[in-house]
């Protein structure tokens, strides 16, 4: 088919979906991104008072080293967590990736019918 083409009823529903959920996906990643920055602020946060307390750290008295290791442990973990939800942040950001190039070979720059388009809009076909 020519690519200026008028899009069929069903290839422009599909379209609109295609860009409904890409939009959600989009949002559901920004509110991922914010948490991710949010997690790496509070382990610099950590990781520069557990420098700070290295620096006083009494190692003779073992309740002030247990108290610091569990401290560094604790970091350790957000870091994992950190970890974590980067690579689930990065896969959704392939995945959108791939959602955005589905759309703008199938979708971008066709020609639809403006009343089909309303029709979809308004749920009725």
């Amino acid at each position: 088919k020519p690519k200026d083409a008028i899009m069929s009823q069903a290839q422009l529903r599909e379209c609109v979906s295609k860009k409904e959920v890409l939009g959600q996906r989009n949002e559901g990643a920004l509110k991922a991104k914010a948490d991710i920055v949010a997690a790496k602020a509070e382990i610099d946060r950590t990781g520069a008072e557990n420098a700070a307390a290295q620096t006083t750290l009494d190692r003779t008295k073992k309740d002030d080293v247990d108290a610091f290791n569990v401290k560094v442990l604790a970091r350790n973990a957000l870091v994992e967590d950190y970890q974590a939800k980067a690579a689930t942040f990065n896969k959704e950001v392939e995945d959108i990736q791939t959602l955005q190039d589905s759309y703008s070979a199938s979708c971008s720059n066709r020609r639809y019918d403006d009343g089909d388009l309303a029709d979809i809009q308004r749920g009725k076909k």
